[in-house]
């Protein structure tokens, strides 16, 4: 299927996005902090980023650095608690915007309609 990094410093929400992805058949990178993430992004084919948006390197830079790199038609998810109601996906450069809490079935209906487009 496809190759999904996935940006979080919190081990328990990056378990449970892999868990969720690997079950949908998906081969998954994670990486506790944008930097590794970002080369990883320049040096390897991935078809999708899921982006926290409170990291040590934040997942706006994140989001930032990655469309700077020349990855434009990179889908990225940003799954957040923090998110403000102001924020959408155009105004983040993103695709779309998952709010933590989230269920299983919704965040694998995200990621498989923005693969499939």
């Amino acid at each position: 299927m496809a190759r999904i990094a996935v940006m979080d410093d919190e081990q328990s929400a990056r378990s449970a996005i892999k868990r969720i992805l690997e079950r949908e058949g998906h081969e998954v990178l994670d990486f506790e902090d944008a930097a590794p993430a970002l080369e990883e992004v320049d040096y390897a084919t991935v078809d999708l980023a899921v982006v926290d948006l409170q990291m040590p390197t934040s997942g706006y830079d994140a989001i930032e650095e990655i469309r700077a790199r020349g990855h434009k038609d990179l889908p990225i998810i940003v799954v957040s608690a923090h998110v403000d109601l102001v924020w959408t996906p155009d105004v983040l450069d993103v695709q779309d915007i998952v709010r933590k809490p989230f269920s299983t079935t919704q965040f694998a209906e995200t990621v498989t309609a923005l693969l499939s487009s």
